[in-house]
């Protein structure tokens, strides 16, 4: 099966968009097992994982796989870029538009031709309470990575969990504790990790740049602007840079932090996805 995709990132966060809207969109492949190949970096198309918008009714639904081929809730970058792909093919709104998910309505709003915003909700503590102001005495804990003692700070956001460190060097050598323990989580020994170290280094109170081995950058940004928050270390809006690009944030624990990007294409292009017996059937999208 011929499946045509648009690759598009945000702040170098890769994914890979299916159109499935038009009349005919044709048999409906495994998207579980299109995701595993269609994301591999080496014969693949490389990716974060898949979206796949289809239109039933007249409402526009988005579906989110992840690399591993797990149907996932949707992404805020996988969200921006999606809305930006049905912004320039003249299906979304000129303010805004909504994306239909098993989870519920995804609202993003236009800024621009190129930027787009959504709301990532509020950044909680591990206890699940807003984390505001100034409670990063409350809310850090201790951690020993590698035998290395580490102020970190969890943070809750848009369904991730970071371990936030303030590096007071450079990014790359705050995160470097966790790497031993990042890579023996990804053996198949070993159970998944639950949180995504996450390194934040305040420029000025506007002003933040963070690293890490995130799945979103929308939601890191956002996590690491509530931990500068937390420690008193930034003001409530902020420009995050992470993968050469920056993301927007600015907002409060108790209506939410709101995130804009600019969603970029990086290419599109064709692939096949071999079938066998039990896939050749089709439903309806």
């Amino acid at each position: 099966m011929e499946i045509r995709f648009y690759k598009l990132q945000v702040c170098g966060i890769d994914w890979l968009l299916l159109d499935r809207t038009g009349a005919d969109p044709g048999p409906v492949p495994d998207f579980g097992n299109l995701a595993r190949s269609l994301c591999r970096r080496r014969r693949g198309a490389g990716g974060m994982g898949v979206i796949a918008l289809s239109r039933p009714e007249k409402d526009i639904w988005a579906e989110c796989f992840d690399a591993a081929g797990n149907d996932v809730p949707l992404a805020p970058c996988a969200a921006l870029c999606a809305a930006r792909y049905l912004f320039d093919s003249g299906r979304g709104g000129r303010e805004s538009l909504e994306l239909r998910t098993r989870e519920g309505p995804a609202r993003v709003d236009v800024i621009d031709s190129t930027r787009f915003a959504l709301n990532l909700g509020p950044a909680l503590s591990p206890s699940g309470s807003p984390l505001r102001e100034g409670e990063a005495d409350r809310a850090a804990a201790e951690l020993d990575v590698e035998g290395r003692a580490l102020s970190i700070l969890p943070v809750r956001l848009a369904g991730l969990t970071f371990a936030v460190v303030v590096a007071e060097g450079g990014l790359r050598d705050a995160l470097a504790p966790f790497e031993e323990a990042v890579s023996a989580a990804r053996r198949p020994d070993q159970p998944r990790m639950k949180w995504t170290p996450l390194a934040v280094r305040i420029d000025s109170r506007n002003s933040l740049a963070a690293a890490g081995r995130t799945f979103d950058a929308c939601a890191a940004a956002g996590a690491a602007l509530a931990a500068a928050g937390a420690y008193g270390l930034a003001d409530r809006e902020a420009a995050v840079r992470l993968g050469g690009d920056a993301v927007f944030v600015n907002g409060d624990a108790d209506d939410g932090l709101y995130a804009a990007a600019r969603p970029a294409y990086v290419f599109s292009g064709e692939y096949w996805l071999e079938t066998g017996p039990s896939e050749e059937g089709s439903r309806e999208a």
